[in-house]
């Protein structure tokens, strides 16, 4: 088997913070962080979903518009063999209910600002326990503070290049919508293919401007994290801000 179909995003980012520690990996406001900041954070996230009892086949979700946390969560989930989801947001209630309760996820990493009101309102209609965490809090119980508790160390899990790491709802099917499954090959390969016919490289920055829950966005992300150039993320398409 050739070397790509052996690794997974977790090696690429590991490769990443090797051989381009001082490269930009993310953008998101006043947050600047290169590659090896990057993995830094990953690894401290993945051992926080460790202590959470995330492990290889669970689900993590990402409700919540765009940020360098929802990449941050993709690629600590791939470290641990586990998958992410980023959800539509725009849902309603019911909609953002039901993908939780279809994927019955460890946790739900979540955004107050903006839509806390329907998170919350879909929160009341989920069923099972989940560990539900605002991204946006920085108190004591928020993201940032759950984070700080995990080691810089990485976990070092062995994890199957053809496992799923990322899933993406799609159109629907008897009514309702269904989660499309793609492993850590499919993502890197059509990192690499997207980023061959665009010209992607290092060198290049993609401005993350379209909804992270879209495969159209994450095609161009992906590509640009693969070939180790840099992502800015902005919260959601807003005219005079871009």
């Amino acid at each position: 088997m050739d070397l790509v179909h052996t690794l997974t995003l977790g090696d690429v980012l590991r490769e990443h913070a090797r051989s381009r520690p001082a490269q930009l990996g993310a953008i998101d406001g006043d947050t600047r962080l290169d590659y090896q900041a990057v993995d830094r954070r990953v690894n401290r996230l993945a051992h926080a979903l460790d202590r959470d009892g995330v492990g290889p086949g669970d689900r993590v979700v990402w409700m919540g518009q765009n940020s360098f946390r929802v990449v941050e969560l993709l690629l600590a989930a791939a470290k641990l063999g586990a998958c992410c989801c980023p959800v539509n947001w725009r849902q309603s209630p019911e909609e953002l209910a039901f993908v939780v309760d279809d994927l019955r996820p460890r946790v739900v990493v979540w955004q107050h600002e903006e839509i806390g009101a329907a998170t919350a309102a879909a929160r009341e209609r989920v069923n099972g326990p989940t560990r539900w965490i605002a991204h946006d809090d920085d108190g004591t119980d928020g993201y940032e503070a759950w984070l700080a508790g995990g080691a810089d160390a990485d976990l070092e899990r062995p994890v199957d290049p053809a496992s799923p790491v990322l899933i993406v709802y799609t159109a629907a099917f008897g009514g309702r919508p269904n989660g499309a499954m793609l492993s850590h090959m499919a993502c890197i390969d059509q990192g690499l293919v997207y980023g061959h016919f665009t010209g992607t490289t290092d060198h290049d920055v993609y401005l993350n401007s379209g909804p992270l829950f879209h495969l159209g966005t994450l095609m161009h992300t992906l590509a640009t994290f693969v070939a180790g150039g840099t992502n800015v993320f902005v919260r959601r398409v807003d005219a005079e801000l871009l």
